[in-house]
Order: structure tokens, then C-alpha cells, then sequence
């Protein structure tokens, strides 16, 4: 019942069938990317213009293309698979050489038109537009308000984890425009301070980089700093972020669903 008041409350569209209406409702309020990162940068498929699809398309035989980022060599394969309420996503990154990585992410903005409350982890999430990341172990969905009145579930359903790496989703409350909400929703895997060498990172724009001399920073600073833009203090000038060296022919997976509910 929910799903068919949202169809015809939100799209206006008859004569096609229930895949292509729920396709068409999903890509009016999700905005699908790539990304991964290290300690030179990230990168952005749709930043970079490399995204190849304007849109979420059933292809379950991929898009596939390269990345671009210093100390990394990387194929991306993008997969969607839609089912009547839910769209599943087959998210590969193939390793061409050894590469220095901090996360691998399958990433979704999501627009709300209205201030309801986001979930993770059993806590709710008020859009503040504070934009911090609320992340917790992918044992745990996350659930974010979409168009009017109903809700998406981000649920893991499976991945292929490098060693030094764990499998998480994170929910951000981006901004508030004009009565427009914009929730980001990754499915990431990210090193795991405990295995990563650590570096810490200007984060200013005119100075952006890697801080020098870093044998001399002390580890415990590095862990205190680990993330704590995304955790806590979003304009913070510095941040400490983490590689590990994932090898060369490695396949990581991450393989996400998608549902109304």
C-alpha cells in the first residue's frame, strides 16, 4: 500500500510497469557515486566526470571504467539490479597495482522534502545540516527519509574486505535548502586505525596535504585525530586519516540493497 500511494502521490506516471515506475521514483530522489580515498585525496566519480550513467539503470551487466588517484591503480565495475521495491547495487573495485588506500565507498545522496528523522544503530538522527558522519558497523542499516513520507533502507549484503579494512555505513545530514534535505548514506570500508599507518593531514584549502616530518608526530595525537572532522569537528584544520597497502589483482566488493519501506 505504501509503495503504491508514493507511486502515484510522487511520479503522475500510468502504462509502465512496476519496475520502471519504482526506477523512475528512485531516481528522482537518489543521487548515486563512487568514491575512494587516501592520504593525497579522493576521488569522486561524478567530481571527476567519469560517472558513466546519469541516472540508476537495471544493468546487471555493469558499467565499467577506470579511477584516478596518486598511489592507486583502479578498475570500477557498477552494477544495479532492480526488484519491484528494492534496487540492489554490486559495487568492484579490481586492484591493477599494489595501491595506498583509506576507504572504498558506495555512495548515495538522498533528498527528503521534509525534516523527519534519519536512523543508525538504533539512534535517531535529526537533519541539523551539521554534517557529521554517524557511522557504525554494517551490522546495523541505515534508514533515511525520502520524497514526502516514506523511508529507504541501506542494508549490506554482503562484501569482499581487504585485510585492514571494516565494513561500515555511515548517514550525514548534508544541508537544508529552500525545503529540500540532503542525507548522504555510504557503504564504506574503511582501515581500521589499529592496522593502518596513520598521517595526519591539512585540511585548509590553501595549505591542503600531507603535514610534514611525520615520524615525529606521536601516535597517540594521530589517534585522537583519526577522522575527527567526519566524528565530530567538520572545519577542523587538521584530520588523521589511514592507508594500508591493499595488493595488486585484489577484488573488493561491496554489495548493497536498497529498499522502500
Amino acid at each position: 500500500m505504501q509503495l503504491k500511494k508514493w507511486l502515484w502521490k510522487e511520479l503522475y506516471f500510468d502504462g509502465v510497469d512496476l519496475n520502471e515506475f519504482c526506477l523512475q521514483g528512485m531516481n528522482r530522489y537518489i543521487q548515486p557515486d563512487v568514491e575512494y580515498g587516501n592520504s593525497i585525496g579522493f576521488y569522486s566519480a561524478s567530481k571527476a566526470k567519469d560517472l558513466p550513467y546519469s541516472a540508476l539503470v537495471s544493468k546487471p551487466s555493469g558499467f565499467i571504467w577506470n579511477g584516478a588517484l596518486e598511489k592507486t591503480s583502479i578498475s570500477i565495475k557498477d552494477s544495479f539490479f532492480l526488484n519491484k521495491t528494492k534496487l540492489d547495487r554490486k559495487l568492484e573495485f579490481s586492484l591493477n597495482e599494489e595501491s595506498l588506500l583509506f576507504d572504498f565507498v558506495s555512495r548515495f545522496v538522498v533528498i527528503s522534502k521534509n525534516e523527519r528523522p534519519a536512523e543508525i544503530a538504533g539512534q535517531k538522527v535529526e537533519h541539523k545540516s551539521s554534517n557529521i558522519y554517524r557511522q557504525y558497523s554494517a551490522c546495523h542499516s541505515a534508514i533515511v527519509p525520502v520524497g514526502n513520507d516514506l523511508l529507504l533502507e541501506f542494508s549490506s549484503i554482503g562484501a569482499e574486505i581487504p585485510p585492514g579494512f571494516d565494513e561500515v555505513f555511515y548517514i550525514r545530514d548534508e544541508s537544508q535548502r529552500a525545503g529540500i534535505y540532503r542525507w548522504i548514506v555510504h557503504h564504506r570500508l574503511i582501515v581500521n586505525p589499529l592496522k593502518a599507518n596513520l598521517i595526519l593531514r591539512c585540511c585548509n584549502p590553501r595549505f591542503e596535504g600531507v603535514v610534514p616530518w611525520q615520524k615525529f608526530i606521536p601516535g597517540q595525537l594521530k589517534r585522537q585525530l583519526f577522522r575527527i572532522r567526519e566524528k565530530a569537528l567538520p572545519s577542523f584544520p587538521f584530520m588523521v586519516v589511514g592507508e594500508v597497502s591493499v595488493s595488486a589483482g585484489a577484488d573488493v566488493k561491496l554489495h548493497t540493497k536498497v529498499e522502500i519501506i
